[in-house]
């Protein structure tokens, strides 16, 4: 599934896990997963993005699969509570927003414009 909007990370991340939000301009590829909510709604977008980030959220796919290689199977594993949505997604888009006027300060940002100092 292309060009919907939803969650991605790497598959493979030796790291912590980093679940990012994927616009509807995108093709996921084979060295990412991609989550697409079954209702389509960008809330619930931003509320899988949000608890899969948590600290909560990485402490049981670390449970679920202690590996380097994370696969679609194991995020299906991991319960989401149903509380708090629009709470959580609200949340989730300010840290977005904040996050893409950081990058969009560099240079090599697409939708770099000036400098922050200028």
């Amino acid at each position: 599934m292309n060009f919907l909007d939803g969650v991605t990370m790497s598959r493979v991340t030796s790291g912590l896990p980093s679940f990012r939000y994927m616009y509807n301009d995108s093709i996921s590829e084979s060295a990412t997963n991609a989550i697409y909510p079954k209702d389509g709604n960008i809330v619930t977008s931003y509320y899988i993005m949000g608890m899969l980030n948590s600290v909560v959220g990485v402490y049981i796919l670390d449970l679920v699969n202690p590996t380097l290689n994370i696969v679609p199977d194991d995020i299906r594993g991991i319960p989401l509570p149903s509380i708090k949505e629009e709470e959580v997604a609200d949340i989730v888009l300010d840290n977005i927003q904040l996050a893409e006027r950081d990058w969009d300060s560099f240079e090599t940002s697409w939708d770099f414009k000036k400098h922050p100092l200028i």
